[in-house]
């Protein structure tokens, strides 16, 4: 095979959508910087309509799923079920947790045909997967090198699968001496030739032996389930170890997500490659001169249209909560921004919190702030309903919003949130700083590699004033990892803490008491949880306090131009394309010998 001097096509593959979160904005903004610098490229993406954004002069090819909106054209020959999720996205609720094999059969064989078909009529030079997971392991099959981003829920994922895998066999243990364990047991111990089909076959032939009671049915339906989430787990970890073991390079986001990588597959560490994510310096950029507060008319006049046409979500009430949809006051003296989806690691909850503590605050002081949250998601009605808990004044629920449309609202805003619970790299942060606003970030993931610039260490304290903005003490772990997916647990919990925080005719050991008994923790469990929640939801609404009184003040064009000299595309899009090289030459390399 001959081989190129550098890498010419390029094929991206991403098990998601390249809109509504971060990866596939950052494939998305990849992709276009790759045919600016003279590459010819083509994407493999997911998603439930063929109406996304596209970069002009890119191939693309969809891999078709159902969307969960009724009145949505269907895609052709799409799964019966939505894209799979590690947590959730703006357009779909579904994930890898809930599917059974049937579903993962169907999911991998759409995703076969279609890169198959890819490599074949396209015949790339290199193959740059999004996320260690099943889909990276899928492109390292057909004798091509492989380039893979870890996003760091693909981390998580891992790690779940690992510690769901752990309760499984754990519960498995009380049936041992059940009759039909073992019969049962070997049904799934041949890994490589279990299907849903077999499965099905072989539960039907236990269940149809007359002498069985109903009390044995269910426990070897329940027994069959076990197997089968087992079977599941077990091929997550063992797809995601085959990935990083045969990807050419893996490329790692931050110094967090590089340390956590090799500490879950250190036998790949050789291959691990930090390259921070850049952003986009054709839309994010400051200059004063352009701060036109038009913008937040233009965004009303979106929502409202949005509300009529059905594509902003009013939640569970509907027009009930249609005052929390836009209505921005046009004239505020500060605006605090949020951007992001509506997924529990984004930190929205708190972030409420913290915008009730500052606007109650600075409205003492004369000091008439607008609070703007730009996202959607799963999490929509959890939000609302928090809302009318905390009674928010002059907080505005926007839906989604396009590029340009954010970088007007940063130009115009005072400071911006970004409280995630686990960010693996946060391109929000240099989006925003790039704007020249000042971001108070979690002390967590790959945030405050950003802001704190050119800080050598960062003090060990649960505030931190950086040249980019704050850091602040990173929210608790939620009890027992409740996910996106338990919605119910999350806003019970959310509604305690609002209380402990807010609720001055509550006892704050009486809720203590009831978190503990709730959610199955102790009481010194539940104590720190609250109490460390609280000082995060706290110091936040401080630091919008000191920038909007002028106590903390930032220089915006000094805050654009860090931003631009260290995360700017076109800096990082070099570094991205000599991993191409580097990746393509070696792989050559090793299978001329």
């Amino acid at each position: 095979m001959d081989q190129k001097d550098e890498v010419k096509k390029i094929l991206i593959a991403t098990a998601f959508p390249i809109h509504g979160a971060g990866s596939g904005v950052l494939v998305n903004l990849q992709s276009a910087y790759h045919k600016l610098f003279g590459k010819d490229v083509h994407v493999v993406t997911a998603n439930n309509r063929d109406d996304f954004p596209k970069q002009e002069g890119i191939g693309y090819r969809v891999v078709p799923f159902k969307s969960e909106n009724k009145n949505a054209k269907e895609l052709p020959n799409s799964a019966p079920f939505n894209y799979l999720m590690f947590t959730t996205h703006t357009e779909s609720t579904e994930n890898f947790w809930d599917i059974g094999l049937k579903e993962l059969e169907i999911y991998n064989k759409n995703f076969e045909n279609i890169i198959e078909k890819e490599i074949e009529e396209y015949n790339p030079d290199v193959i740059h997967a999004q996320h260690n997971w099943l889909l990276s392991n899928l492109c390292t099959k057909y004798n091509k090198p492989v380039v893979t981003t870890v996003h760091g829920t693909d981390l998580i994922g891992y790690e779940k699968s690992k510690n769901y895998l752990k309760e499984i066999n754990k519960e498995l243990e009380n049936y041992k001496n059940f009759e039909f364990f073992e019969e049962i047991k070997n049904v799934f111990s041949d890994r490589e030739s279990v299907t849903s089909k077999k499965i099905e076959e072989a539960k039907e032939n236990i269940l149809s032996n007359k002498k069985i009671t109903n009390t044995q049915k269910d426990t070897i339906s329940k027994l069959f389930k076990l197997f089968e989430n087992q079977f599941k787990y077990e091929y997550y970890m063992r797809e995601t170890e085959a990935s990083a073991r045969n990807s050419e390079q893996i490329i790692v986001i931050s110094d967090a997500q590089k340390e956590k990588f090799i500490n879950l597959f250190p036998f790949a560490k050789d291959k691990v490659v930090l390259a921070e994510n850049g952003f986009d310096e054709r839309v994010y950029h400051y200059d004063e001169k352009n701060c036109d507060q038009t913008i937040i008319g233009k965004i009303n006049n979106k929502v409202q249209k949005g509300i009529e046409t059905g594509d902003i979500n009013l939640g569970e009430e509907g027009f009930k909560n249609i005052s929390k949809f836009g209505n921005i006051p046009t004239k505020s003296n500060y605006y605090g921004l949020f951007v992001g989806k509506f997924a529990d690691f984004k930190g929205i909850d708190a972030l409420l919190m913290a915008m009730k503590i500052y606007t109650e605050e600075l409205s003492k002081q004369g000091k008439d702030i607008a609070s703007i949250i730009v996202g959607a998601g799963n999490l929509n009605d959890n939000y609302l309903k928090l809302y009318d808990k905390l009674n928010l004044q002059n907080v505005h629920f926007v839906g989604r919003c396009t590029p340009t449309e954010i970088h007007e609202l940063q130009q115009v805003s005072s400071f911006k949130y970004v409280l995630s619970r686990g960010e693996p790299f946060g391109l929000v942060v240099p989006e925003g700083t790039a704007d020249g606003i000042p971001i108070i970030g979690a002390n967590s993931g790959g945030i405050p590699s950003i802001l704190k610039a050119d800080m050598e260490v960062l003090p060990n304290e649960d505030k931190i004033r950086t040249p980019l903005g704050f850091l602040v003490k990173t929210l608790p772990d939620r009890p027992h990892n409740i996910s996106d997916a338990e919605k119910d647990k999350l806003l019970e919990l959310d509604m305690y803490s609002a209380d402990y925080i807010f609720d001055k005719s509550k006892s704050k050991d009486a809720i203590i008491n009831e978190v503990a008994e709730k959610f199955d923790i102790t009481v010194k469990e539940a104590k720190e949880y609250l109490d460390s929640y609280e000082t995060t939801v706290r110091l936040a609404a401080q630091c919008a306090i000191d920038i909007v009184t002028g106590k903390e003040k930032f220089d915006k064009q000094k805050l654009a131009s860090y931003t631009s000299k260290t995360y700017g595309q076109n800096e990082k899009e070099q570094e991205i394309l000599k991993i191409f090289d580097k990746a393509y030459s070696s792989f050559y390399k090793k299978i001329s010998y």
